[in-house]
């Protein structure tokens, strides 16, 4: 049997303790990209992490922001194995509910294998 490294999004790659986003918001590496703020900031894990938020000022249908997140959190899903151990927070800026249904998240991704590869 062949063993494979894990392609499923588990527990371990999010983001959950408000103390975390609160240090990754004061002490984090800012991108502003057209549709998104990326926040990044070492972790001491040995594994890259995942946070989003997104307000219901900006996407206020449910669906739309479910949408949002499966993007994100797909592209981060494929291109985890890639990016180095760093906490990593996206910031939704799309502010129409027209606009998610064209968003695909090429810039999040880009972005991830630009900055963050060490491959």
């Amino acid at each position: 049997m062949i063993s494979r490294p894990s392609q499923g999004f588990s527990k371990r790659n999010k983001i959950h303790k408000t103390s975390d986003f609160q240090r990754i918001f004061a002490n984090g590496n800012e991108i502003r990209l057209d549709s998104i703020n990326v926040l990044s900031f070492e972790n001491s894990l040995n594994y890259p992490r995942l946070g989003m938020t997104i307000t219901k000022k900006r996407l206020a249908r449910a669906v739309d922001r479910n949408k949002f997140k499966r993007i994100i959190r797909e592209i981060f899903r494929k291109n985890k194995d890639r990016i180095d151990s760093k906490d990593i927070l996206v910031v939704s800026r799309i502010n129409s509910n027209n606009r998610i249904k064209n968003y695909k998240g090429q810039e999040f991704e880009r972005y991830l294998l630009k900055v963050h590869s060490y491959s």
